[in-house]
Order: structure tokens, then C-alpha cells, then sequence
């Protein structure tokens, strides 16, 4: 404002606000002067957020004053808005909210809730989320009653949800089976699904607000296939969306995502789904199938599947942001039941042809001449050729991945010399992984074929055909499986140190261990799969006997008893070798050990006796002599052990097989098979009577 201009403040009742200025609809604007507003916003809301400010603006309950400047009003008027600037007067502060209520189900019975509370302004930049992040949140009591307390003047919104349920977790993984079934669908306050089109404000100004109840209704579950025909391999994720009207239109609320789906060439698929903690209402239902969904790379967005339930079955082209909704059909979720038989069909789409522009394409496949999908093509760059500058060290320049039908094209605006490297890129969309490549059939970049690119120039059918990593099969068989723990498949590769582990398999749970690879192993039937790159391997099962004190190492191999007398296992491209099978443990729990603790001659009761590994100064195990002084130790490894007594007089001294007292001089016992060991019987070494009792030295 201009020094020395005059003001006038006029006084305006709170009732002619509203016809005197228009709202925008959002505050934040209306003090900014920006911008149009996604939510509805009330004359309280502005009262509230003005409140909350840090200038301490407030609106008086009876009358808002508007600024003039001498006879030109700052009330402008305009076509969608007109901003009205608030006095600012210091009313003080303004006491501390709450807002609490009680949460039931349909019988009227308290509910263990979460109950989650939203501050505006609703942060919704994320549009899977059904709900911004929330600003706090709680557990309703045993009498089903919450209450959030030191609340600030502002508007707010309030969610429930069932204890095993996430507002917010739209997509359940159908691998996720361990996860606790919620029995409640959520809702927001008032018995409303959807945050941004139905919820409703609450707006605190120091006020108490009571009786925010909610009775929360059985959750509900729909099922059904979807029937799928592809005209190509591929591994793609099946997304299965339910949708509900609201005032924006058909909104996501639930979906299931169907991982790793195998798709074979020609055949037909059928693909189950189940989407659960649905609230009771009407909905919508379609699926698309996709490698990669969400990703930038163009690879994934020329081709795909789409398809909604009853409906025409006529598909857009990009099923990443345009569903056919508007041809599906309705139909009608009752509480608490699971509804099924909703099948459909989804339809291919059509693959985008690729740009005609200057520089380098081709098309990839199998040896078997399958295209591949999403193959990673690398370009690598030099001024100069390859006589002047070895191809090793040329530095990495644009690349792109192959389409569904195995195509790619280069754009390239920078002449020079070019090769191309070819990787499995997106190699989680196929059955198995394949072996890297450089053009033309080189192992290498030192080998790689080089080629010479100039501007406008169209290098074509630079192919390449790939092979597959090969397999080795067999069974694992884990006896005495209470005592091992952390089991591994490991292979282990010849190098300049020995033997080295490079590459190892998860044995202690079912499924896919390595996500993007066809790696698996079945606990139940011992089989596994392991892929490997072309070599030769020594594999074996490494675990940890864990039933001793400390976890001891235990070790089988293929074709040996040790690493080094193991079978060679030879493996070259598109290999299976099978049969390769391992039992660890077989026979290596059968050996005892025996024998009695006397001091002075004496048997003696409950001393403990330690095991230890040679070599070792941690016990594995111990055991307690009985009122004879005998022991046993049982379901040992085969090997070499110390035994060591520990006595509980004090006229005794810990005292190993043998008779010595030190770990250097222990005597070994050696465990051979199930025949017991007998006669491990150790007499006490007596105390020196010098040393049984010593005074206490105070310095």
C-alpha cells in the first residue's frame, strides 16, 4: 500500500459475506489469489484455516472487516472469485479440540478400531491412494470409544478401519495368504467410502466435537477368472480393479494383483482373482495384464490386455489410463459375503508400430526363434573405430528395449562408431533369463563387431538371437531337519583362490527365491531348480547345526564327502541337467558319546559336562551327570570333540579328557559313525590347597 494513503475499514455482517464475495473454494487460493480449488470449502473452513495462521488472523463471529483504500474497495470483484482481505486483529489463543465418537458393528457390539484423523489441507497427490497419509491415528478402547484430544483450530476428516486392515493398502498381492483376514470394511466419517468425493469436514475452533460414530459392516469378497489368449510368450502381472461410483465418477477402491503370470504362446489362460475387504455397494469390475505396469520405458506401453466384466470387450490402446469402464456392467456387493463367478475375458492390444527414423533397429529372439520381449539394447560409443580405440573402452551410450515382438529401434542424432550389447533388461516378464550378448555373437565388448553410423542413415536387421541360462534340477533332503538351520543350495566355481561360492539358493521357504529368474524350491517334495551361467560347478548344502550352543557348520556335496573330492558339473547354453541330488544330515546325527566324572575316585552328581569342536573355546552342547556321575551325549556329528567337565566344589578344577586342564593339552575323541563312544571318563583335577581358599585383599 502507498505511504500515506488513506483507509477506511467498513464493517460487513457475517450474513452479507457470503453475497458480497464469491469463495473460490480454497482458502489457501483466496489468500493467495490463485488458482480453483478441487474441494468444496465452507465460510467455516476459511474461519478455521485463518485461525490457525501464524499472523493470528481470525474472522469475528459476528461481522468480517474488509480493507478500502480511500474510495477504491480491495474487494475485487471478478469473474470466479472475488478475494476479501481480513483484518488482522490478535484475539488470542484458542483452546485445544477434540473430536471422539464410538465404533460398532451392525449388532451395536464395540469395535477394536483404527480410527485415523485427516488435517486439511488433504494431501491426494497420489491417485491409488483411497486416503492422504493420516495426521494421527489410534486404537478405539474395550467400550469401542476414541477420542483425539489437543487438536488445533482447522478442519478435519476422520477414517476406521479394521485392526488388520490399511486404508490405504488398495492392491492385496495374492501371494500375500499369510496376511490376517480383516472381518470390517473401513469407512470415513459420515459411513462414506470414498475420502475426496464423500467424506465429511469436521471443523474444530477449540470446540469439543462429540458423537463421530461409525458402525463398520462385513467386510465382502469377490471372485472370479479372467480368460486370456495371447499371440505371444511372455510373464506379465494381471491387475484386477473394482470401481465404485461417486460424485467424480467411477473411482478405484480394491484391487488384487496376480504376479509372475507365465502366458504361453497360442494357449489359453485362465486366471484367478480375489479382491476382499470390500465394503457392501455397487461396483464395477475389469483387469489388465501388462509387463511392467507403471514404467516409463515406451516398452510398456505399446501392448498389453484390458477388459472389464460384461463388457463389449472393444479396448483403447493405452490400458495404463483409459479403462472401458463405461461399457461394464454393474452389479451389487452385499455385506460380509463373497461373491463369485465373475468372469470375463480381456482382449490383446494391438502392438505399436515402431518410429521410421534414422539410426539403428533389428529384432531379438530365442535360439528357437521366439521374440523376446524387453530385452535391454545397449549401445556403446567412440569417435573413433576400433583400430584406434579398442572397444573395451568405449563409454555407454543411448539405449532402448525390444517391443512384444521382439523389435527395436535406436533413434540416433550423434555419427560415430556403435556396438550393442543385448541383456535381459526387463528379464522378470519371461520363464528364464538368457545370456548376455554383444553383436554379432560375441561373448565380449572386446569381441563385439562394430559398426559405423552416419546422419540419416537407417542400419537395419542388426539381430540377435539369445540364449538360455542353463538349469541344474534335483532334490534336497534335509533329515533331522529339528537340529539344522539356514539351509543353502550353493555352487561353487574354480577360481585362483580355490573353489568360491558363487551363486547360492534359499531352501528354507517355497517359491521363486530369485524374482526375476525360474529359481524355486518346494520344502514339502524336496525339488529345486537352480540357474547358472555356462561353466563348471561344484554344488553342496550348506547349513548351521543349530541344536548346539553355538551354531556348528554342517556340509554335503554332489559326487564327495568334501569340496575339494566333489563331482564337476559341466554347463553349457540351454542346458537341464537333472537328477543332481543332495541329502544332508543322512547319518551324520547317529554319534554318542559316554562316560562317567569321579573326583578322587568318587562318582559324582550334576556336573556339567561341555562338548567343544577342536579348536573351539565355545561349547556346542552340554550335558549333567546323574547320581551315578555318568553322562551322555547323543545325535553328534561325525568329527573330533573335546569334553570337558566343569565341577561345582570348590576342591576341584574344570578339567578336560585326558586329564589336562588347558585346551592345548585336550585330549581328542574322535565320533565315527553310530557306534557309540565309550569310556570318555574323566577323573578331576584336585585344587591345590594353597589356592581353595583365598583371603580377600582390600587396597
Amino acid at each position: 500500500m502507498p505511504q500515506g494513503e488513506k483507509v477506511v475499514l467498513s464493517a460487513i455482517r457475517r450474513a452479507d459475506l457470503p453475497v458480497i464475495c464469491t469463495f473460490n473454494n480454497d482458502m489457501t487460493g483466496e489468500l493467495a489469489s490463485s488458482g480453483d480449488p478441487s474441494y468444496p470449502q465452507s465460510l467455516d473452513r476459511l474461519q478455521a484455516e485463518s485461525g490457525n495462521s501464524t499472523a493470528g488472523f481470525r474472522i469475528d463471529a459476528r461481522w468480517l472487516r474488509c480493507l478500502r483504500i480511500g474510495t477504491l474497495s480491495v474487494i475485487l470483484l471478478g469473474l470466479l472469485w472475488i478475494s476479501c482481505g481480513v483484518y488482522a486483529e490478535s484475539n488470542g489463543p484458542v483452546a485445544a479440540g477434540s473430536i471422539g465418537g464410538r465404533v460398532t458393528n451392525e449388532r451395536g457390539e464395540p469395535i477394536l478400531a483404527r480410527v485415523f484423523l485427516y488435517r486439511y489441507p488433504f494431501d491426494l497427490a497420489d491417485p491409488t491412494a483411497l486416503a492422504p497419509n493420516a495426521d494421527a491415528a489410534l486404537w478405539t478402547d474395550a467400550a469401542g470409544v476414541y477420542i483425539f484430544t489437543g487438536l488445533t483450530v482447522g478442519v478435519y476428516r476422520v477414517g476406521f478401519s479394521d485392526l488388520n486392515d490399511q486404508i490405504n493398502q488398495v492392491i492385496a498381492y495374492s501371494s500375500d495368504l499369510e496376511l490376517p483376514a480383516p472381518v470390517y470394511a473401513y469407512q470415513f466419517y459420515s459411513d462414506s467410502i470414498h475420502f475426496a468425493a464423500d467424506a465429511r469436514d469436521l471443523t474444530v475452533m477449540g470446540n469439543a466435537i462429540t458423537d463421530i460414530d461409525a458402525v463398520l459392516h462385513p467386510v465382502s469378497v469377490v471372485t472370479g477368472t479372467i480368460n486370456l489368449t495371447t499371440t505371444m510368450a511372455a510373464r506379465v502381472d494381471v491387475l484386477v480393479l473394482l470401481l465404485q461410483p461417486t460424485q467424480q465418477g467411477w473411482q478405484f477402491v480394491r484391487g488384487d494383483l496376480v504376479e509372475n503370470v507365465t502366458l504361453l504362446l497360442n494357449q489359453p489362460h485362465r486366471i484367478e482373482f480375489r479382491v476382499g475387504r470390500l465394503a457392501a455397494g455397487a461396483y464395477r469390475l475389469c483387469a489388465m495384464a501388462f509387463a511392467g505396469w507403471g514404467a516409463s520405458d515406451p516398452l510398456f506401453q505399446d501392448w498389453g490386455w484390458v477388459g472389464c466384466y460384461g463388457g463389449s470387450g472393444a479396448a483403447p490402446l493405452d490400458p495404463l489410463t483409459d479403462l472401458p469402464v463405461q461399457s461394464a456392467t454393474d452389479f451389487d456387493v452385499s455385506a460380509g459375503i463373497t461373491l463369485s463367478n465373475r468372469n470375463f475375458t480381456i482382449t490383446h492390444l494391438a502392438v505399436r508400430p515402431l518410429p521410421d527414423v534414422p539410426g539403428i533397429s533389428g529384432r531379438v529372439t530365442a535360439d528357437d526363434g521366439q521374440p523376446l520381449t524387453g530385452i535391454l539394447v545397449q549401445t556403446y560409443r567412440s569417435d573413433y573405430s576400433p583400430e584406434f580405440v579398442p572397444v573395451e573402452d568405449w563409454v555407454k551410450s543411448i539405449y532402448t528395449h525390444t517391443n512384444a515382438n521382439g523389435d527395436y529401434r535406436l533413434s540416433i542424432s550423434e555419427p560415430g562408431y556403435y556396438a550393442l550389447g543385448f541383456d535381459n533388461g526387463y528379464v522378470r516378464y519371461w520363464p528364464g533369463q538368457y545370456i548376455a550378448e554383444f553383436y554379432a555373437d560375441a561373448a565380449t565388448l572386446a569381441q563385439a563387431t562394430s559398426l559405423h553410423w552416419e546422419p540419416g542413415q537407417k542400419l537395419s536387421q542388426i539381430d540377435a538371437s539369445l540364449s538360455r541360462m542353463p538349469l541344474i534340477t534335483g532334490r534336497v533332503q534335509l533329515t533331522q531337519v529339528e537340529h539344522i538351520e539356514s539351509p543353502l543350495l550353493v555352487a561353487y566355481q574354480q577360481s585362483a583362490a580355490g573353489w568360491t561360492a558363487v551363486h547360492q539358493l534359499d531352501l528354507t521357504h517355497a517359491g521363486s527365491v530369485n524374482f526375476p529368474s525360474p529359481e524355486r524350491f518346494n520344502p514339502r517334495t524336496g525339488e529345486y531348480v537352480m540357474q547358472l551361467a555356462p561353466g563348471t560347478y561344484r554344488i553342496a548344502v550348506n547349513a548351521m547345526l543349530g541344536s548346539t550352543l553355538v551354531p556348528q557348520p554342517i556340509h554335503t556335496y554332489y559326487g564327495g564327502a568334501t569340496l575339494a573330492v566333489a563331482s564337476d558339473l559341466l554347463l553349457e547354453p540351454n542346458q537341464i541337467r537333472g537328477d543332481v541330488n543332495l541329502t544332508l544330515g543322512e547319518g551324520d546325527f547317529a554319534g554318542v558319546i559316554e562316560g562317567q566324572v569321579t573326583g578322587g575316585g568318587t562318582p559324582l552328581a550334576g556336573v556339567q559336562v561341555e562338548l567343544y569342536h577342536t579348536g573351539a573355546t565355545q561349547p556346542s552342547l552340554f550335558v549333567t551327570t546323574d547320581s551315578n556321575g555318568r553322562y551322555t551325549m547323543s545325535a553328534l556329528l561325525n568329527g573330533e570333540y573335546w569334553v570337558r567337565a566343569l565341577p561345582v566344589n570348590g576342591a576341584y578344577v574344570p578339567t578336560f579328557y585326558g586329564g589336562y586342564t588347558v585346551f592345548t593339552a585336550a585330549k581328542a575323541v574322535a565320533v565315527v559313525g553310530p557306534s557309540p563312544v565309550m569310556g570318555v571318563n574323566i577323573a578331576l583335577a584336585t585344587q591345590p590347597s594353597s589356592l581353595r581358599f583365598l583371603p580377600m585383599v582390600y587396597r
